[in-house]
């Protein structure tokens, strides 16, 4: 399963709409998502032994996201993402609240193989 498939199967049912990267819809909250790194991690017998994903989980909200967060936390740790750092903005830009969750996923393997 590609990494996109991963993180929309772990957050399908979150009753917001989940879009890869932007969201265009009129939703006063959403969840958007990226792969902002992809690395190889373990090498053996000149192979990639282990890949990487570095994403971001970007929650927007016009009000209270405390509750919403803390339902993506517990559904992407039950999908094997290991939580890396997260982080409180406000964008005054579009007057929205912007919740900013970074993961880790590692597959076997070279993932750009499957």
């Amino acid at each position: 399963m590609r990494i996109h498939e991963r993180i929309t199967s772990a957050l399908h049912d979150l009753n917001v709409p989940v879009s890869f990267q932007t969201y265009q819809g009129n939703a006063k909250t959403y969840v958007t998502f990226f792969q902002y790194m992809e690395q190889p991690s373990l090498h053996q017998d000149d192979a990639i032994g282990l890949s990487v994903h570095y994403i971001q989980i970007d929650l927007w909200s016009n009000g209270d996201y405390l509750d919403l967060d803390a339902l993506i936390q517990t559904k992407m740790e039950k999908a094997g993402f290991r939580f890396l750092t997260g982080y409180d903005q406000y964008e005054q830009d579009v007057k929205m609240y912007h919740k900013s969750l970074r993961y880790a996923f590692e597959e076997e393997g070279a993932s750009w193989h499957k």
